[in-house]
């Protein structure tokens, strides 16, 4: 759910930022910034990288569904970084307004719906962006801790993602487990 979600939300910024720059391209995509060998996981340096940072449960929502029968979905915030990679030849103003493209993106696009985003999962009813405003010594522990160096970037807050597992889990289905030797 998470990654089909991003990467829906990818595919609709990539063409805004087409339409926006009268480029063709993947101009934004959803990839790790660094292999877990510490090289650079992105291909194409002349392009938007949308990285998940981390996940947040929604606690106001789970609070409120803990006295609800049955199982409660979970609601979690995503944190994704956007960052703006160049090549050497590449065009460094160009990457600052590819950048300027993302916030654009989110400010005309405050909430993301079926409506502004028509191939969302289908258990996504909205997507709701919020800027993150990051001191420089926290934008600094991220990027250390992705290994990477740093590029402009700018991270959001989406809330509101919802997962449910439709599928369920029942202990008889794993037959033969037992925590007792």
């Amino acid at each position: 759910m998470i990654g089909e979600t991003l990467e829906q939300v990818a595919l609709a910024l990539n063409d805004y930022l087409q339409a926006r720059f009268s480029q063709a391209g993947e101009l934004a995509i959803l990839s790790n910034i660094t292999k877990p060998d510490g090289t650079p996981a992105i291909d194409n340096m002349d392009t938007v990288a949308i990285t998940l940072i981390h996940i947040q449960e929604e606690r106001a929502l789970q609070r409120a569904n803990k006295f609800d029968s049955g199982t409660a979905p979970v609601y979690v915030n995503l944190y994704v970084l956007f960052s703006a990679h160049y090549t050497e030849t590449g065009s460094y103003k160009q990457a600052l307004d590819h950048l300027t493209g993302v916030i654009g993106f989110f400010q005309s696009n405050p909430v993301l719906t079926k409506q502004n985003i028509p191939t969302l999962p289908t258990r996504v009813e909205k997507l709701v962006p919020e800027f993150v405003n990051q001191e420089m010594q926290n934008a600094h522990f991220v990027w250390s801790m992705l290994g990477a160096k740093h590029a402009p970037s700018v991270m959001y807050k989406i809330r509101m993602i919802v997962v449910d597992d439709e599928q369920g889990f029942s202990p008889a289905l794993f037959t033969g487990l037992s925590s007792n030797p």
